[in-house]
């Protein structure tokens, strides 16, 4: 896992804190899925980021937002490779110590437990030149021109024909000669022979390995479409790259996201050219979706994946063509990405880091992702999703906290006593890790986890916490299967939930009087079923109160449960336990939300149609929202009404009043969309209530207005807003990720 040569220089002096000092006199810079290390001038190592399995090295657990001295090692260190969850060091003697996650057995010592400290590969106490680091596997190269291998064999990475693991080093037989050097990637290996070959084999699900071959391989294989010409390769994901001898790049495997730099999204066991670098290249190197080349002139260009910002260009934008990095304006000596992040070590010996930082993997004073190189500080944090239910509120913190507020009738906030309001922020104790993502439903809350799984909390006399029970819980309870593939979960309006996994499939358990669970009866279960009838991948799920919907990677929308009030998008019939696709609507949807018995898609085109209780949709087949004039890029619905965010940032609400959830400072009903009145920035995102509504802003605060007499609104008091207000705690008001 490693990138390459590149330019970068701080360009955000809002994210340094001048007591503390940058990690400089770094000699190399490697990062791992939400960790990154620095080797330092003299042979030690620093880490920051995650450290759930002790990848960091510094003797314990907790993750570090700023660099941490790795300890232990039992010399100086010539060079560092990370994996997934585990750190390697090759040492000056020739030896490799490693530490972090052992599952698998990541470091090599023939053992199965995790070692915050470093500890010894068995057979690589001498001799080693090399190592690279792979998700859960790692090499070494050894100076007789032999590779020694270790760890995770389930498609074969390790050259063996059994996938299973190996604790201790094997040689990787069957290679077309000696090897010059050695890169890893998510499941699959490739070597670069003195000959000039490029040999590949582990995984080829997206033709990584650069064959024609339909399934998993452990013999070596020539890339014969790169020839002999190759003078560096890079490694990662499922993609790799190499640089020609002609300083031209060229990529092979997968390129969903853009990875390979052709122009397309199209996988290919063949290596293609990347637009525009036929030659000038100096060095390359692959993150886990993206790529980056620096020139002979010292510019750097990326492309690939960029929801994090890890091509570093001031946007968040996927670009399937070199794009350059922006403000970089000092030379780099060398540059490593992550899974969703990049670090480089700059020529003067500074580490600057950009892209996701959700784990502390930048280094910087703020958990959130950068697109812009920046130092490696210590960190802080702020308001990350914020989620509305029937009466209480949730706020995920970018540092992977939780804190909700409002009613806590059955134990939704997660604390004691049940049945009493809070109406300020409370930390939820109890759950099996950070959250990733958080849904506020009908008097209970789900929360999708890092590093998997889903934990709910809260009412549960329909089996809508999915363990298997039908009690209430106050601590969170875990979701019985579901494990480290879910993308997303939502807690419904009424007594279901549903979750969307990797593969684009929907899970939903509870309550199905109503076919809302999907599987073609009426049947309820206390565990996740799978919803059937779906005839491509689904990409979101939305929740009302007895009836699902999904939006499909076409942009169609399909609906099941009930459609009493149209809330499904057609006619006929009054229920259907299977997903029947919404007919009328204007274009593709680019989201889609449900609340109690309306449903709302916002479109490609920036409009919004909605459809069942709402005023608008004339409780029939969807309609345009009028009012909306500027195009809407986020939308959330209540009960019976809805709101927009705008490409101005400004927020839109329309349908029912009565408790001033439109925000305008009346509580007349509005059948068109109205803006909400007295927003101090401006709105990132939004969420809706039963008759309350929440916005995020620009500077990470939060606020809400509507119904408030169970606390809902985090101000610490109770009543009708008609207009925002900050949620606080005491007389404190949140402008730094609700921290009391």
């Amino acid at each position: 896992m490693t990138l390459v040569s590149v330019l970068s220089i701080l360009c955000s002096s809002a994210l340094s804190i001048a007591a503390q000092a940058p990690v400089e006199s770094v000699i190399q810079i490697a990062s791992g899925d939400n960790h990154a290390c620095a080797l330092l001038a003299g042979g030690s190592v620093k880490c920051w980021g995650a450290n759930d399995e002790g990848q960091l090295g510094d003797g314990g657990y907790q993750d570090a937002v700023g660099a941490v001295d790795v300890v232990g090692l039992r010399g100086p260190v010539q060079t560092i490779a990370l994996g997934k969850h585990f750190s390697c060091a090759l040492l000056v003697d020739g030896s490799v110590q490693c530490w972090g996650t052992n599952q698998l057995g990541q470091l090599g010592n023939d053992a199965a437990y995790a070692s915050p400290f470093p500890v010894d590969v068995t057979d690589l106490q001498t001799g080693v030149q090399a190592i690279s680091g792979g998700s859960t596997h790692a090499c070494g190269l050894l100076d007789n021109g032999t590779l020694r291998c270790w760890g995770g064999n389930l498609e074969n990475q390790l050259g063996a024909e059994t996938p299973l693991p190996h604790g201790v080093t094997r040689e990787v037989d069957g290679l077309g000669g000696p090897v010059e050097a050695v890169d890893l990637g998510d499941a699959h290996s490739c070597a670069l022979l003195i000959s000039g070959n490029v040999e590949c084999w582990g995984s080829n699900a997206f033709g990584q390995l650069g064959v024609v071959a339909s399934g998993a391989i452990a013999t070596p294989a020539e890339v014969t479409s790169l020839g002999n010409t190759v003078q560096s390769i890079s490694i990662d994901g499922a993609h790799g790259c190499a640089l020609m001898d002609s300083g031209g790049v060229k990529c092979w495997g997968d390129n969903r996201l853009g990875q390979r730099g052709n122009g397309t999204t199209i996988n290919s066991h063949d290596a293609v050219n990347v637009d525009g670098l036929s030659s000038g290249v100096e060095s390359i190197g692959t993150g886990y979706a993206h790529s980056c080349a620096i020139g002979t002139d010292g510019g750097l260009l990326c492309w690939g994946a960029n929801g994090s910002g890890q091509l570093g260009n001031t946007t968040t934008a996927q670009a399937n063509v070199p794009v350059a990095v922006s403000g970089l304006v000092a030379e780099v000596g060398q540059v490593s990405g992550g899974r969703d992040f990049s670090c480089a070590r700059l020529t003067g010996g500074e580490a600057r880091c950009w892209g996701n930082n959700f784990t502390g993997q930048l280094g910087i004073d703020k958990k959130t992702f950068s697109t812009r190189a920046v130092d490696v500080f210590a960190l802080g944090g702020e308001v990350r999703q914020i989620s509305a239910g029937s009466g209480h509120t949730c706020a995920r913190l970018v540092d992977g906290g939780l804190k909700c507020w409002g009613s806590n009738q059955f134990g939704q906030l997660g604390v004691l006593p049940i049945g009493r309001s809070v109406p300020i922020p409370t930390a939820t104790p109890g759950l099996a890790g950070d959250v990733d993502f958080i849904s506020a439903g009908g008097g209970y809350t789900c929360s999708l986890l890092n590093p998997g799984g889903v934990n709910c909390w809260g009412f549960n006399y329909q089996g809508q916490l999915g363990n298997r029970s039908t009690e209430d819980s106050v601590s969170p309870v875990a979701a019985v299967g579901l494990a480290n593939d879910v993308q997303t979960v939502e807690a419904g309006d009424g007594a279901h939930s549903c979750a969307l996994l990797d593969n684009g499939d929907v899970k939903c358990w509870g309550n199905n009087a109503q076919g809302q669970l999907g599987t073609g009866d009426f049947a309820s279960s206390l565990t996740p079923v799978t919803v059937i009838g779906l005839p491509e991948p689904a990409t979101q799920v939305a929740l009302g109160r007895t009836h699902a919907c999904a939006l499909l990677q076409s942009g169609a929308v399909r609906c099941w449960g009930s459609n009493a009030l149209r809330q499904l998008g057609v006619n006929e019939p009054e229920t259907s336990p299977t997903p029947i696709q919404v007919q009328t609507l204007l274009s593709a949807a680019v989201k889609v939300v449900a609340h109690d018995y309306a449903t709302c898609a916002l479109l490609d085109t920036g409009k919004v149609q909605c459809w069942g209780t709402l005023p608008t949709s004339l409780a029939a087949m969807p309609s345009v929202v009028p009012g909306l004039t500027d195009d809407s890029v986020d939308i959330t619905a209540g009960s019976s009404f809805a709101c927009a965010v705008t490409t101005e940032a400004a927020v839109m609400c329309w349908g029912s009043n009565f408790w001033g959830q439109l925000g305008n400072g009346t509580r007349a009903l509005s059948l068109h969309a109205t803006e909400v009145l007295g927003l101090s920035d401006a709105a990132q995102s939004i969420s809706a209530g039963v008759d309350h509504a929440c916005a995020v802003l620009a500077d990470g605060s939060v606020q809400c207005w509507g119904h408030n007499y169970g606390g809902q609104l985090g101000n610490g008091d109770r009543g009708i807003e008609t207009t925002p207000l900050p949620v606080r705690l005491g007389e404190r008001i949140f402008r730094s990720g609700l921290e009391p």
